[in-house]
């Protein structure tokens, strides 16, 4: 009986490997009509053909399918004897996955949470960096957004000053001309300033808050 199943794996497992890349429509079908095989397969060949599974749900945007079963994937994987190094990739690279759908469904305080992670566990992979520090910038955009206001409003006092300029006072005051010109420049270089300013303190922030989750990791670890 232990044979025939060995048998049947091979083939469900050579069947797999016949699956055009990025076929993910076949990948998740294939994963759905052969389960009862795949589970008795191999361990390499079970964890291959469970990857390619979870991927394909996370490239058809099933999210809710995908966290399901990554976080049950990724505790198999972790509690498994054997923790090699191409397991260790995929391991790596479906919390990437999960990263980024919580990214793409806006969550972006759980998704900075697995980038963090991964940061500390590949501190020589910069573009975790980058994905963390970004993510992070744009929750501080969001959470300062009335102060965006501020330079909307020299903006648009520039603008009004310009149409008052124009159409007032160069053919009725030519004499405040130059001194309103001077006016809405200062305005202008007021909005400008403000504008830099803020990104500036968005970048302090999300260093701030890279810095203390990466610190926080690392009492944890």
């Amino acid at each position: 009986m232990i044979t025939n199943y060995k048998q049947i794996g091979s083939k469900v497992f050579s069947r797999f490997k016949n699956i055009p890349e990025k076929a993910f429509y076949d990948y998740y079908y294939f994963y759905q009509h052969h389960f009862d095989q795949i589970v008795k397969l191999e361990y390499d060949e079970y964890v291959e053909i469970k990857f390619n599974y979870i991927e394909a749900l996370y490239k058809l945007d099933k999210y809710s399918l995908f966290y399901t079963q990554a976080d049950a994937f990724l505790s198999e994987l972790i509690n498994h004897r054997l923790f090699n190094e191409r397991q260790q990739a995929i391991f790596e690279k479906i919390l990437y996955y999960k990263a980024e759908a919580y990214k793409n469904e806006n969550k972006i305080e759980e998704a900075c949470k697995i980038y963090a992670e991964l940061v500390k566990w590949k501190s020589g992979n910069k573009e975790y960096s980058r994905k963390l520090f970004s993510n992070l910038f744009q929750t501080a955009q969001i959470n300062q957004q009335d102060k965006i206001a501020l330079v909307v409003a020299f903006l648009l006092s520039s603008l009004v000053i310009t149409g008052v300029s124009v159409f007032i006072i160069t053919p009725f005051y030519p004499q405040f001309k130059e001194t309103m010109n001077a006016f809405r420049n200062l305005v202008f270089a007021g909005g400008i300033l403000s504008f830099i300013g803020l990104q500036l303190m968005y970048f302090r922030k999300a260093k701030q808050e890279m810095n203390r989750m990466l610190k926080k990791n690392d009492e944890f670890s």
